[in-house]
């Protein structure tokens, strides 16, 4: 052997490195769900979804959902399985959003019912 003992990983490091994964992805969900993404011209959520993701009449309440749930919705709305979006709107933007931006506005919407 070469001598060195190697450290075991504690479960508190490993929470740790979750709970710092889970903010950031928060964090960048929320500047998702503000701003999109302008490079591949994604709009941000709030012009519908409003600020808070209250929703309104027109458009559903996004804040508060399981981030499984909205995960879902968009990866469905992405493949074309769900087309319930008047005039398409949804299937547009989804379909320029990445796999991580998915991933990061579902965990921002979740923990804002939290």
């Amino acid at each position: 052997g070469t001598g060195k003992s190697r450290a075991r990983k504690s479960s508190t490091d490993d929470s740790l490195t979750e709970s710092v994964n889970t903010a950031w992805l928060v964090e960048a969900g929320k500047t998702f769900f503000k701003n999109g993404n302008v490079e591949t011209g994604v709009p941000g959520c709030t012009g519908c979804h409003r600020d808070d993701g209250a929703g309104d009449k027109a458009y559903p309440r996004l804040a508060g959902q399981s981030q499984e749930y909205i995960s879902r919705q968009l990866a469905d709305f992405k493949a074309g399985a769900r087309a319930n979006d008047n005039y398409g709107l949804m299937r547009a933007v989804v379909a320029r959003m990445t796999d991580q931006e998915i991933k990061s506005v579902a965990a921002y919407l979740a923990a804002t019912g939290q």
